[in-house]
Order: structure tokens, then sequence, then C-alpha cells
């Protein structure tokens, strides 16, 4: 998304994009649509930009197996400061606005962002019951038919341990 921001005037600015996902390059899981949304606020000494996005997953249980969908949204922000050519700046999320340049482009600063959100464990619900290691069945729906399995014996002193659920660590 680039702002064009030479004849921007001072204050509050309000930028909205959709597009699908392709034209951004964005592949499996992502799905649909992304919404990108920007709320600029321009000042003589800074451009502070606190930008959002919304876009749809398709992902696979890593418990069950399920496929669902999922949306996803969250926001950043970024700051470009004037008059900084020759200051190093510390923050990740500030940059030097040089005095010639005429459009900010967001594009990479929201495919990153969009990227990171993408949950590293993926679960249908949070209470998803999996499925069973013996007979694949998916206790979500059903219940399993196994037989109950006899324990290795190296593991039975394992089964003496009581654990106090109401215990905060």
């Amino acid at each position: 998304m680039k702002i064009k921001i030479s004849n921007l005037s001072d204050g509050f600015h309000d930028f909205e994009q959709e597009e699908f996902v392709q034209k951004y390059g964005l592949t499996d899981p992502f799905r649909d649509k992304v919404n990108l949304k920007v709320n600029v606020d321009k000042s003589d000494s800074q451009i502070v930009f606190n930008c959002s996005f919304l876009v749809k997953l398709h992902l696979t249980c890593d418990r069950c197996l399920d496929e669902f969908d999922r949306e996803i949204q969250d926001s950043f922000k970024i700051i470009y400061l004037s008059n900084t050519e020759n200051e190093v700046l510390d923050s990740d999320n500030v940059y030097s606005l040089k005095y010639e340049q005429v459009e900010v482009d967001l594009t990479q600063d929201f495919l990153d962002y969009i990227n990171l959100s993408v949950p590293k464990k993926n679960l249908c619900k949070e209470d998803c019951k999996g499925l069973c290691p013996h007979c694949g069945a998916n206790l979500n729906y059903e219940s399993c038919k196994c037989e109950n399995q006899e324990v290795n014996p190296i593991w039975k002193d394992l089964l003496k341990i009581k654990f106090d659920d109401n215990k905060v660590n």
C-alpha cells in the first residue's frame, strides 16, 4: 500500500485498501482478500502510520487434522521522522523521511506483519481432543473403540504420580 504524502495536509487521514491475497504474493494458508487500513497522523516533524489488517486463513488442525477457516487481525505503528537524515535511528519501526520523498510504501511492512501473525500452533478449537493414537478416531466426533491398551512396564511408575490440578506455579 503506497500513500502519497507530498500533498497531504497536517492532521489525521484514513486510508483503506482491500485486494485479493494473490496481488501481494500471499499463498497458502491465506485465502480471499486482505483488508489493509492506515490512519495517518501528519505533523511538521513526523508522520505516524497506525496500520491494521484483516486476512482469512485456511488451516489444518494440528491435533485432529480437520480443516478450518480463521480470520486474523493485527495492528502496528510506523513512524517517519523528518530532518533526521544523518541520525542513526534505534527502533525497527522508525525511519528517516527524506525531503524529496513524495510517497511511503508500506507494502513490505504489511507483508512482514501478516506473515508473522500466522499462528505456529493451529487448533480448530481450544478444547480439541485430537485423534486416538491407536485407531485414529477423531475424538471430537466419536468415542474411541480401542480396547484398553496394556501399558509398557517401563512407564508404569509414571502412572503413580498424582498431580494437583489446582496448584498454581
